[in-house]
């Protein structure tokens, strides 16, 4: 494990200890419901499921279940929390004589992968994880002189560990089913069933991402969902960052927390632990500014786990420089591994062999000038050592198990995507969008690359990073915008609007006449559809509006009245009466026709942070007491929405504006609601 990796699951576990010291939830899970099964409330409306907070009383509530989240939001965590805290609690039982060592409950945490490749021959589970615990786990042993060393286990504690599986004194928790090769986990599926079948008391918990889930392989279990961390646990994980402890707030802290407040982009990556805790990092060495864009964090970060934070130790309290030698080879560690990030992307690999990342190595690393830096640092190093240096000291690679052959990953998706875009974006930059590109051993043009994958979900984050890389991104935006080239509902129009967030502010005020267009069509077919019980059609277009209000681009259209409804249709660019997005929506706000303040309201309640002012705040609490019954529902909903989506709008922003407006919306929305 590579030193910045093990810094970060040393610096999250101290953290948040720290933090359920001082009374913080960690995590919130909610229960997944069965297919087609409906959680409607009294007005028909489907109910948001229950959260559920996962802490040292999960065990009792939870005795088998399946953690499923998106990369980096604490599954291991959860697993590696559940087995430090049942070993310590039963350490403690046993040095006070209230239990027996044949009473004590055995952790055993293992990666499904590393499981799965030791099941052969009709090898049981159990013997399988004795085999692993053999492998894995050693006890230490100290001789006449002190000197410790270790030592494989006795076959008496073999046979307490097989009794203890026997009699049912063990908690499984089982890692990352989705990293296990598609040709084992039939029989891994088949062990686990029948493991789970021959011990039905065994505490047993399984994780997975999303993406790969199949099913539970386990009867009962439940399906418990990890959700994001909430605003009121990223700014406890921040000061404690920062401070110690969740109660303190200094002038670095609070400057962090009002940027996560203001900043769209970055609110959702803050809701990842892996990526809050890069964004400390970056924010901590005083490169997080106040335009940073996504893109921008991601250089930061790789520049940080391929070469600053190796030089510094956790939080660091002066900044840390690299040589002119060290960031020449540091750029040239990107520019290599960039291209070797697409390859891999475009052929769905998020997990790869040792020998497909090493030669790709080989190949790329040949095709260097003989004057590049990395060609002289890496002269005298085969494949190998390359990997080595890449997974052990700059730990932008991780092994996804234990053992030689266990598949090798980004330490996370989005450096790859990152790195992945960074490769399609030198192309063009410096050869154009009609140059070819080797995808999966077929040539095809950059354009028509991005035309395809442009209706790819997977590749929509590969785009956006795209877009924030390019020296011109017209030609992106203008294939996106393309009328003709989208569907009905234009997703690839919603695609150019996320895209926005990600330019270079110079080069977005160069294009504004772009933004305004894409700005008016895309909330211009969401005005259309989504406050008339049709929303479901423009889910995609309900997403990008955070989006929008970041950029805040002019709304080019007149409201008029079609088919018994208020459409906003577009006009030409340019004109005088344009408005800004938040104006054009702070102005319908008090427009006469009753529909229309029910539309605008519903567009204030998808804004997200931009919503969290007190113009609007204010307002909100006004249409609460609408004459219009249905503005008054319309304004509970979306201030019940804007709670659920974080705290912090309602928390930090009361601190800062105490007034009867904002003291106003808070009571009367839990009166309306």
């Amino acid at each position: 494990m590579s030193q910045e990796r093990r810094q970060y699951n040393d610096t999250e576990a101290r953290l948040w200890e720290q933090m359920r010291r001082q009374g913080a939830d960690l995590v919130y899970f909610r229960r997944r419901e069965a297919e087609g099964r409906e959680r409607d409330d009294a007005r028909g409306q489907k109910r948001q499921p229950v959260l559920v907070p996962w802490d040292e009383h999960a065990g009792e509530r939870f005795p088998r279940a399946v953690i499923l989240g998106d990369p980096g939001l604490g599954k291991t965590w959860v697993l590696r929390f559940e087995a430090r805290h049942l070993a310590r609690t039963m350490a403690a039982k046993l040095r006070n004589q209230t239990i027996s060592l044949q009473e004590a409950v055995v952790p055993i945490f293992a990666r499904l992968g590393d499981v799965a490749r030791a099941l052969h021959d009709e090898v049981p589970l159990e013997e399988a994880l004795l085999t692993l615990i053999r492998r894995d786990y050693h006890k230490t042993l100290r001789d006449a002189h002190g000197q410790e060393h270790a030592a494989d286990f006795s076959e008496a504690f073999l046979t307490w560990m097989r009794a203890q599986l026997a009699h049912q004194r063990c908690s499984v928790l089982l890692d990352a089913l989705d990293e296990v090769p598609e040709d084992r986990r039939e029989t891994l599926q088949h062990s686990l069933s029948r493991f789970a079948e021959r011990y039905p008391h065994s505490r047993l918990l399984l994780t997975s991402r999303i993406v790969s889930y199949g099913g539970s392989p386990i009867d009962n279990a439940e399906e418990l969902e990890l959700v994001g961390l909430n605003s009121e646990q990223q700014t406890a994980f921040i000061r404690v960052w920062y401070t110690g402890t969740r109660e303190g707030s200094n002038a670095q802290s609070a400057g962090l927390e009002e940027l996560l407040t203001r900043h769209a982009p970055l609110q959702g990556l803050a809701q990842v632990p892996l990526m809050l805790w890069m964004i400390c990092q970056v924010h901590s060495m005083g490169e997080f500014g106040a335009t940073m864009r996504r893109v921008d964090l991601y250089s930061q970060c790789l520049t940080g786990l391929l070469g600053k934070w190796s030089k510094q130790k956790y939080q660091p309290q002066s900044q840390v420089e690299l040589t002119s030698k060290e960031k020449l080879i540091l750029e040239a560690k990107l520019a290599l591994l960039a291209p070797i990030a697409l390859q891999l992307f475009t052929q769905n690999k998020e997990m790869f062999t040792v020998g497909e990342v090493s030669h790709l190595l080989g190949t790329y690393y040949d095709r260097l000038p003989a004057h590049d830096p990395l060609k002289v640092a890496w002269q005298a190093k085969s494949s190998a050592d390359m990997l080595e240096e890449l997974e052990q000291e700059d730990g932008i690679l991780i092994t996804a198990g234990q053992g030689e052959d266990a598949p090798r990953m980004f330490v996370h998706l989005t450096f790859q995507e990152f790195l992945a875009a960074t490769a399609i974006a030198t192309e063009v930059n410096t050869r154009g969008w009609q140059t070819t590109i080797d995808v999966a051993n077929t040539k095809v043009t950059v354009q028509h690359l991005v035309d395809r994958k442009a209706w790819d979900p997977r590749w929509q984050e590969v785009l956006l990073l795209l877009a924030g890389q390019l020296n011109n991104p017209e030609p992106l935006l203008t294939l996106l915008v393309d009328e003709k080239q989208d569907d009905f509902f234009r997703h690839r129009l919603a695609l150019a609007a996320l895209c926005l967030p990600e330019l270079p502010l110079p080069i977005r005020d160069a294009l504004s006449a772009r933004v305004d267009q894409i700005t008016t069509a895309a909330f211009s077919l969401w005005w259309e559809y989504s406050p008339h019980h049709t929303e479901a059609a423009v889910a995609h277009l309900t997403r990008i509006l955070p989006a929008l209000s970041h950029t805040n681009g002019r709304v080019c259209g007149r409201l008029r009245r079609r088919r018994g409804k208020t459409v906003l249709q577009a006009t030409k660019t340019n004109d005088s009466d344009d408005i800004p997005l938040l104006e054009w929506i702070w102005q319908e706000l008090h427009n006469q026709d009753g529909s229309v303040r029910v539309a605008a309201t519903w567009a204030v309640g998808q804004l997200g942070s931009a919503a969290a002012t007190p113009a609007f705040l204010a307002h909100l609490a006004a249409l609460l007491q609408d004459q219009d019954g249905s503005v008054r529902w319309a304004a509970a909903r979306v201030v019940e929405h804007l709670m659920e989506q974080g705290i912090r709008i309602f928390q930090e922003q009361r601190r800062k504006w105490v007034g009867s407006s904002v003291e106003a919306l808070s009571i009367l929305s839990l009166d309306c609601l």
